[in-house]
Protein backbone atom coordinates (compact mmCIF):
# COMPACT_ATOMS: atom_id res chain seq x y z
CA UNK A 1 0.00 0.00 0.00
CA UNK A 2 1.04 3.84 -1.20
CA UNK A 3 1.79 6.47 1.37
CA UNK A 4 -1.32 8.92 0.75
CA UNK A 5 0.76 11.12 -0.82
CA UNK A 6 1.26 9.17 -3.66
CA UNK A 7 -2.84 8.30 -3.40
CA UNK A 8 -3.31 11.77 -4.80
CA UNK A 9 -2.03 11.15 -8.15
CA UNK A 10 -5.05 11.70 -10.75
CA UNK A 11 -4.13 11.02 -13.87
CA UNK A 12 -1.48 9.34 -16.05
CA UNK A 13 0.69 11.03 -19.03
CA UNK A 14 3.42 10.74 -21.28
CA UNK A 15 6.19 13.52 -21.22
CA UNK A 16 9.16 13.73 -23.34
CA UNK A 17 12.43 14.35 -22.20
CA UNK A 18 14.96 17.15 -23.40
CA UNK A 19 18.70 18.18 -23.33
CA UNK A 20 19.90 20.08 -20.01
CA UNK A 21 22.93 22.26 -20.76
CA UNK A 22 25.51 20.14 -18.82
CA UNK A 23 25.74 20.16 -14.84
CA UNK A 24 28.64 21.95 -13.67
CA UNK A 25 30.17 20.90 -10.04
CA UNK A 26 32.81 22.52 -8.01
CA UNK A 27 36.11 21.23 -9.09
CA UNK A 28 37.01 19.30 -5.71
CA UNK A 29 33.99 17.65 -5.80
CA UNK A 30 34.36 13.72 -6.18
CA UNK A 31 30.64 12.29 -6.09
CA UNK A 32 27.05 14.05 -6.91
CA UNK A 33 23.44 13.33 -5.06
CA UNK A 34 20.81 13.17 -8.12
CA UNK A 35 17.37 13.92 -6.04
CA UNK A 36 13.89 13.78 -8.17
CA UNK A 37 11.29 16.42 -6.64
CA UNK A 38 7.37 15.70 -7.21
CA UNK A 39 4.18 17.56 -7.44
CA UNK A 40 2.35 14.28 -6.86
CA UNK A 41 -1.30 16.31 -7.76
CA UNK A 42 -0.28 17.94 -10.88
CA UNK A 43 1.69 15.18 -11.90
CA UNK A 44 4.96 17.07 -12.40
CA UNK A 45 8.61 16.15 -11.35
CA UNK A 46 11.89 17.67 -11.35
CA UNK A 47 15.72 16.48 -10.94
CA UNK A 48 18.39 18.51 -9.19
CA UNK A 49 22.14 17.84 -9.11
CA UNK A 50 24.42 18.28 -5.69
CA UNK A 51 27.62 18.09 -5.47
CA UNK A 52 29.78 16.82 -2.49
CA UNK A 53 31.25 18.12 -0.65
CA UNK A 54 30.63 21.48 -2.14
CA UNK A 55 27.18 21.38 -1.60
CA UNK A 56 26.46 22.98 -4.96
CA UNK A 57 23.39 22.32 -6.37
CA UNK A 58 21.99 22.44 -9.83
CA UNK A 59 18.83 22.55 -10.56
CA UNK A 60 15.99 21.60 -13.30
CA UNK A 61 17.86 19.29 -14.44
CA UNK A 62 16.69 17.68 -17.90
CA UNK A 63 13.79 19.17 -17.88
CA UNK A 64 10.69 17.28 -18.71
CA UNK A 65 12.01 13.62 -18.13
CA UNK A 66 10.81 13.45 -14.42
CA UNK A 67 7.06 13.11 -13.90
CA UNK A 68 4.80 13.50 -10.91
CA UNK A 69 5.27 10.30 -9.15
CA UNK A 70 9.03 8.77 -9.81
CA UNK A 71 11.70 6.65 -7.98
CA UNK A 72 15.17 6.48 -8.51
CA UNK A 73 17.75 3.35 -9.19
CA UNK A 74 21.24 4.04 -10.04
CA UNK A 75 22.79 1.19 -11.45
CA UNK A 76 25.75 0.08 -13.71
CA UNK A 77 26.86 4.23 -13.50
CA UNK A 78 23.29 5.14 -15.75
CA UNK A 79 20.36 6.71 -13.70
CA UNK A 80 17.09 4.63 -14.14
CA UNK A 81 13.90 7.06 -13.17
CA UNK A 82 10.80 4.70 -12.77
CA UNK A 83 7.73 7.79 -13.36
CA UNK A 84 5.26 4.95 -12.21
CA UNK A 85 2.17 7.81 -12.84
CA UNK A 86 3.62 8.07 -16.46
CA UNK A 87 3.89 4.65 -16.94
CA UNK A 88 7.49 4.86 -18.18
CA UNK A 89 11.34 4.33 -17.50
CA UNK A 90 13.59 7.35 -18.53
CA UNK A 91 17.78 6.26 -18.69
CA UNK A 92 19.84 9.16 -18.20
CA UNK A 93 23.55 9.06 -18.66
CA UNK A 94 25.16 11.39 -15.84
CA UNK A 95 28.26 11.17 -17.80
CA UNK A 96 27.01 13.73 -20.20
CA UNK A 97 23.64 14.39 -18.51
CA UNK A 98 21.49 13.11 -21.54
CA UNK A 99 18.67 10.79 -22.00
CA UNK A 100 19.67 7.57 -23.13
CA UNK A 101 16.11 6.25 -23.90
CA UNK A 102 12.78 6.44 -22.55
CA UNK A 103 10.74 3.29 -23.09
CA UNK A 104 6.69 2.94 -21.93
CA UNK A 105 5.52 -0.35 -19.91
CA UNK A 106 2.19 0.10 -21.20
CA UNK A 107 -1.14 2.41 -20.15
CA UNK A 108 -2.06 1.92 -16.30
CA UNK A 109 1.27 -0.92 -16.11
CA UNK A 110 2.37 1.55 -13.00
CA UNK A 111 5.69 0.83 -13.12
CA UNK A 112 7.43 0.97 -9.60
CA UNK A 113 11.90 -0.45 -9.86
CA UNK A 114 13.98 -1.73 -12.16
CA UNK A 115 16.87 -3.70 -11.30
CA UNK A 116 20.29 -5.05 -14.46
CA UNK A 117 21.62 -8.36 -15.41
CA UNK A 118 23.93 -7.39 -18.19
CA UNK A 119 21.65 -5.64 -20.51
CA UNK A 120 18.53 -7.05 -19.48
CA UNK A 121 16.29 -5.15 -17.10
CA UNK A 122 13.58 -6.45 -14.83
CA UNK A 123 10.57 -3.91 -14.06
CA UNK A 124 7.69 -5.24 -11.76
CA UNK A 125 4.33 -4.08 -12.48
CA UNK A 126 2.13 -2.78 -9.80
CA UNK A 127 -0.72 -3.41 -12.11
CA UNK A 128 -0.35 -6.18 -14.22
CA UNK A 129 0.26 -9.95 -13.57
CA UNK A 130 3.25 -9.59 -15.84
CA UNK A 131 7.01 -9.04 -14.70
CA UNK A 132 8.74 -6.95 -17.75
CA UNK A 133 12.08 -7.99 -18.97
CA UNK A 134 13.73 -5.47 -21.14
CA UNK A 135 16.80 -5.40 -23.34
CA UNK A 136 18.61 -2.48 -23.23
CA UNK A 137 21.12 -3.44 -26.32
CA UNK A 138 18.09 -2.84 -28.36
CA UNK A 139 15.67 -0.19 -28.58
CA UNK A 140 12.64 -2.10 -29.20
CA UNK A 141 9.40 -0.79 -27.92
CA UNK A 142 8.23 -3.74 -26.30
CA UNK A 143 9.99 -6.02 -23.45
CA UNK A 144 11.93 -8.82 -25.00
CA UNK A 145 10.29 -11.26 -23.05
CA UNK A 146 7.51 -11.16 -19.95
CA UNK A 147 6.74 -13.81 -16.91
CA UNK A 148 3.90 -14.06 -16.02
CA UNK A 149 3.40 -13.74 -11.89
CA UNK A 150 -0.70 -14.15 -12.24
CA UNK A 151 -1.64 -16.86 -10.39
CA UNK A 152 0.26 -15.63 -6.84
CA UNK A 153 -2.92 -12.92 -6.60
CA UNK A 154 -6.57 -14.45 -7.09
CA UNK A 155 -7.41 -10.80 -9.07
CA UNK A 156 -4.29 -11.91 -11.68
CA UNK A 157 -2.73 -8.85 -10.47
CA UNK A 158 -0.12 -9.28 -7.45
CA UNK A 159 1.03 -5.95 -6.90
CA UNK A 160 4.65 -6.29 -7.81
CA UNK A 161 6.86 -3.99 -6.58
CA UNK A 162 10.39 -4.10 -5.98
CA UNK A 163 13.61 -6.13 -7.57
CA UNK A 164 16.83 -6.72 -6.96
CA UNK A 165 19.56 -8.75 -8.82
CA UNK A 166 21.85 -10.90 -6.94
CA UNK A 167 23.95 -13.80 -8.09
CA UNK A 168 22.30 -14.24 -11.01
CA UNK A 169 18.56 -14.12 -9.58
CA UNK A 170 16.38 -11.73 -9.69
CA UNK A 171 14.40 -11.15 -6.67
CA UNK A 172 10.59 -9.59 -7.18
CA UNK A 173 8.47 -8.60 -3.64
CA UNK A 174 4.63 -9.18 -4.18
CA UNK A 175 2.10 -7.05 -1.88
CA UNK A 176 -0.39 -9.58 -2.38
CA UNK A 177 -3.56 -6.92 -2.11
CA UNK A 178 -6.69 -7.28 -1.86
CA UNK A 179 -8.47 -4.15 -3.90
CA UNK A 180 -11.51 -5.25 -4.54
CA UNK A 181 -12.45 -2.12 -2.21
CA UNK A 182 -9.69 -0.81 0.65
CA UNK A 183 -6.62 -2.39 -0.90
CA UNK A 184 -5.75 -5.30 2.39
CA UNK A 185 -3.28 -7.51 2.39
CA UNK A 186 -4.50 -11.32 1.84
CA UNK A 187 -1.41 -12.81 3.81
CA UNK A 188 2.40 -12.67 3.98
CA UNK A 189 4.28 -10.96 1.36
CA UNK A 190 5.82 -13.05 -1.02
CA UNK A 191 9.24 -13.07 -2.74
CA UNK A 192 9.89 -14.68 -6.29
CA UNK A 193 12.99 -16.03 -7.51
CA UNK A 194 14.07 -15.67 -11.24
CA UNK A 195 16.97 -17.12 -12.81
CA UNK A 196 18.34 -14.12 -15.16
CA UNK A 197 19.90 -16.92 -17.57
CA UNK A 198 16.58 -18.40 -18.51
CA UNK A 199 13.68 -16.25 -17.04
CA UNK A 200 12.20 -18.97 -15.35
CA UNK A 201 10.62 -18.67 -12.04
CA UNK A 202 12.91 -20.91 -9.79
CA UNK A 203 11.37 -20.46 -6.54
CA UNK A 204 9.03 -18.59 -4.43
CA UNK A 205 8.74 -17.76 -0.49
CA UNK A 206 6.71 -15.88 2.13
CA UNK A 207 8.14 -12.97 4.28
CA UNK A 208 7.47 -13.01 7.44
CA UNK A 209 4.75 -9.94 7.76
CA UNK A 210 2.38 -8.59 5.08
CA UNK A 211 3.00 -5.70 2.63
CA UNK A 212 6.46 -5.38 1.50
CA UNK A 213 6.85 -1.71 0.27
CA UNK A 214 9.30 0.21 -0.85
CA UNK A 215 12.49 -0.95 -2.59
CA UNK A 216 14.57 -4.21 -1.70
CA UNK A 217 18.21 -3.23 -1.58
CA UNK A 218 21.17 -5.37 -0.99
CA UNK A 219 23.19 -5.46 2.48
CA UNK A 220 26.27 -7.24 2.66
CA UNK A 221 25.46 -11.11 1.85
CA UNK A 222 21.15 -10.82 2.37
CA UNK A 223 18.69 -8.24 0.77
CA UNK A 224 16.59 -5.85 3.74
CA UNK A 225 13.06 -4.95 2.77
CA UNK A 226 10.48 -3.42 4.81
CA UNK A 227 7.30 -4.74 5.69
CA UNK A 228 4.76 -2.29 6.73
CA UNK A 229 2.01 -4.62 7.97
CA UNK A 230 0.18 -1.63 8.80
CA UNK A 231 0.46 1.75 9.38
CA UNK A 232 0.35 1.24 13.33
CA UNK A 233 4.11 0.90 13.80
CA UNK A 234 3.25 -2.39 15.79
CA UNK A 235 3.68 -4.96 13.22
CA UNK A 236 6.43 -5.09 10.36
CA UNK A 237 9.92 -4.47 10.29
CA UNK A 238 13.26 -4.46 8.25
CA UNK A 239 12.97 -8.30 6.41
CA UNK A 240 16.08 -9.67 6.04
CA UNK A 241 16.27 -11.90 3.01
CA UNK A 242 19.10 -15.34 2.49
CA UNK A 243 20.32 -14.97 -1.59
CA UNK A 244 21.70 -18.44 -2.67
CA UNK A 245 21.01 -21.88 -3.30
CA UNK A 246 18.80 -21.65 -0.45
CA UNK A 247 16.85 -18.12 -0.31
CA UNK A 248 14.35 -17.35 2.15
CA UNK A 249 13.74 -15.06 4.24
CA UNK A 250 15.21 -14.76 7.58
CA UNK A 251 14.79 -13.10 11.05
CA UNK A 252 13.97 -9.40 10.94
CA UNK A 253 16.76 -7.06 11.51
CA UNK A 254 14.84 -4.57 13.23
CA UNK A 255 11.08 -4.38 14.53
CA UNK A 256 9.17 -1.76 13.48
CA UNK A 257 7.75 -1.50 17.07
CA UNK A 258 11.14 -0.47 18.34
CA UNK A 259 11.43 2.16 15.65
CA UNK A 260 7.74 3.30 16.81
CA UNK A 261 6.92 3.96 13.04
CA UNK A 262 7.51 2.45 9.92
CA UNK A 263 10.53 2.45 7.17
CA UNK A 264 10.04 4.83 4.47
CA UNK A 265 13.40 4.38 2.67
CA UNK A 266 16.56 2.25 3.18
CA UNK A 267 19.97 3.33 2.66
CA UNK A 268 22.96 1.38 3.37
CA UNK A 269 26.59 2.80 4.04
CA UNK A 270 30.45 1.78 4.47
CA UNK A 271 29.24 -0.06 8.17
CA UNK A 272 25.59 0.89 8.96
CA UNK A 273 22.22 1.17 7.89
CA UNK A 274 20.37 4.10 7.56
CA UNK A 275 16.64 4.51 8.28
CA UNK A 276 13.79 7.09 7.00
CA UNK A 277 10.88 6.29 9.73
CA UNK A 278 7.97 7.93 9.69
CA UNK A 279 5.32 7.96 12.45
CA UNK A 280 2.06 5.83 12.70
CA UNK A 281 0.15 9.22 11.75
CA UNK A 282 2.90 10.37 9.18
CA UNK A 283 2.89 13.46 11.36
CA UNK A 284 6.75 13.50 11.52
CA UNK A 285 9.84 11.28 11.30
CA UNK A 286 13.11 10.16 12.42
CA UNK A 287 16.64 9.04 10.50
CA UNK A 288 17.95 6.43 12.59
CA UNK A 289 21.17 4.42 11.93
CA UNK A 290 21.53 -0.24 12.33
CA UNK A 291 24.97 -0.85 12.97
CA UNK A 292 27.18 -3.45 11.56
CA UNK A 293 26.26 -6.19 14.34
CA UNK A 294 22.37 -5.63 13.51
CA UNK A 295 21.85 -3.60 16.81
CA UNK A 296 19.87 -0.46 16.31
CA UNK A 297 21.51 2.82 17.49
CA UNK A 298 19.72 4.70 20.40
CA UNK A 299 20.15 8.29 19.07
CA UNK A 300 17.98 9.58 16.62
CA UNK A 301 20.24 11.42 13.79
CA UNK A 302 17.62 14.35 12.86
CA UNK A 303 16.33 17.17 15.48
CA UNK A 304 12.65 17.69 16.42
CA UNK A 305 10.71 19.47 13.94
CA UNK A 306 12.47 17.50 10.56
CA UNK A 307 10.58 15.17 8.63
CA UNK A 308 13.24 12.63 7.25
CA UNK A 309 10.84 10.24 4.33
CA UNK A 310 14.03 9.52 2.04
CA UNK A 311 17.51 8.80 2.47
CA UNK A 312 20.84 8.01 0.61
CA UNK A 313 24.91 7.42 1.08
CA UNK A 314 27.07 9.29 -0.82
CA UNK A 315 30.88 7.76 -0.82
CA UNK A 316 32.35 10.87 0.81
CA UNK A 317 30.37 10.06 4.16
CA UNK A 318 27.71 12.25 3.98
CA UNK A 319 23.87 11.01 5.15
CA UNK A 320 21.29 13.17 2.44
CA UNK A 321 17.77 13.02 3.01
CA UNK A 322 14.72 14.86 2.46
CA UNK A 323 12.69 16.76 4.66
CA UNK A 324 9.03 16.73 4.12
CA UNK A 325 8.40 19.25 6.52
CA UNK A 326 10.80 21.94 4.82
CA UNK A 327 10.51 20.99 1.48
CA UNK A 328 14.12 20.03 0.86
CA UNK A 329 16.97 18.21 1.16
CA UNK A 330 19.72 18.03 4.37
CA UNK A 331 22.59 16.64 4.48
CA UNK A 332 24.42 14.89 7.58
CA UNK A 333 28.15 14.63 7.54
CA UNK A 334 29.23 11.18 9.19
CA UNK A 335 32.70 12.54 10.20
CA UNK A 336 31.42 15.47 11.95
CA UNK A 337 28.29 13.62 13.46
CA UNK A 338 26.43 16.33 13.07
CA UNK A 339 24.04 18.31 9.80
CA UNK A 340 25.87 20.61 7.88
CA UNK A 341 22.81 22.31 6.26
CA UNK A 342 21.94 25.44 7.73
CA UNK A 343 18.62 25.22 6.00
CA UNK A 344 16.91 22.36 3.75
CA UNK A 345 18.01 22.83 0.30
CA UNK A 346 15.35 23.89 -2.44
CA UNK A 347 15.74 21.49 -5.13
CA UNK A 348 12.53 22.92 -7.29
CA UNK A 349 9.69 20.67 -5.98
CA UNK A 350 9.17 19.06 -2.53
CA UNK A 351 11.65 15.96 -2.82
CA UNK A 352 9.45 12.39 -4.07
CA UNK A 353 8.41 10.90 -1.07
CA UNK A 354 11.05 8.67 -0.72
CA UNK A 355 13.25 5.93 -2.99
CA UNK A 356 14.35 9.51 -4.85
CA UNK A 357 17.94 10.46 -3.73
CA UNK A 358 20.90 8.39 -5.41
CA UNK A 359 24.52 9.23 -4.48
CA UNK A 360 27.72 7.97 -6.60
CA UNK A 361 30.98 8.50 -7.00
CA UNK A 362 31.94 11.25 -9.39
Amino acid sequence: MRPTLALLVLAACGSESSTASPVQLAPGDTAYCVALGADYKNNVGTMAVLGLPSLTLVKDVLHGAVSGDPVLRGLGGKLYIVNRSANNITVVDPASWTVERQFSTGANSDPQDLALAGTKAYVPLYNTGSLHVWDLAKSDTAPATTIDLSSYDPDGAPEANSVVVAGGRAYVTLDLLDTAMLPKPRGRGKIVVIDTTTDKIVTDFDLNYTNPYDFMVARGDTLVVATLADFSGVDGCLEQVVTGASPHAASCLVKNSDLMGTISAIAVGTTDTYLAVSAADFSSGQLRRVGSDGLLKPDTMNPAGEYPTDVAFAPTGHVIYSDSSAGGLRVFDLGRNQEITTAALDIGLSPATANAIVCQAR
